[in-house]
């Protein structure tokens, strides 16, 4: 009998196309999404809204950490997006109606949602083809994990993920490398894993 993983996924996205996406990976258990919607989380809250603590908490320590880490200025050697196509085209703005939203703003290297949306259709920066629920979902559903792990700096928070699959099922991890310190192993972490 395979292992049941239940995942907790506070996107539409996550929740649509994780289990498929990971059960290409570990096909020896069975993944799925807990629930019939995604759970609202810290990262679906609106900050401002968040009472300040005193004490800084673990949650906000790791975000610090990794703000930190990516900041403007030390991001060290090229972006994510090099694209010259996506990166060349000329600015344009949003305009107020919701569904005119630019995938062609000014500093759109930083905004994978944008270039995603940039490969659905380059030449019309209000393209509405790209929907997160569901083509996002499909594009999930199929990630090529091998490509995404070939940038070994890149994705430090993701192999964490991948590593307690890998401990919790007993199975070799597909994509060794280096995590992200903060999330480096069970001994030293200082945050909730990905259980």
């Amino acid at each position: 009998m395979s292992a049941r993983v239940g995942l907790i996924v506070t996107g539409k996205c996550e929740h649509r196309g994780l289990a498929a996406s990971l059960q290409r990976i570990f096909p020896e258990a069975r993944f799925e999404a807990l629930g019939r919607q995604p759970v609202v989380s810290f990262t679906s809250a609106d900050v401002r809204q968040l009472p300040e603590s005193p004490v800084p908490t673990t949650l906000q320590k790791l975000a610090a950490r990794i703000v930190a880490e990516v900041e403007p200025g030390r991001v060290e050697g090229p972006l994510d997006f090099v694209d010259p196509d996506y990166l060349q085209h000329p600015d344009v703005p949003h305009q107020q109606s919701p569904e005119r939203k630019s995938w062609a703003i000014p500093g759109r290297a930083r905004h994978p949602k944008h270039y995603l949306r940039f490969l659905c259709d380059p030449n019309d920066p209000y393209t509405q083809r790209y929907k997160e629920a569901k083509t996002g979902a499909e594009a999930l559903s199929q990630l090529a994990w091998g490509q995404v792990f070939s940038h070994e700096e890149r994705v430090q928070l993701a192999r964490a993920l991948f590593e307690d699959l890998s401990l919790g099922l007993g199975v070799p991890h597909p994509f060794p490398g280096s995590a992200h310190p903060a999330t480096a192993d069970f001994k030293s972490a200082r945050v909730l894993r990905n259980l």
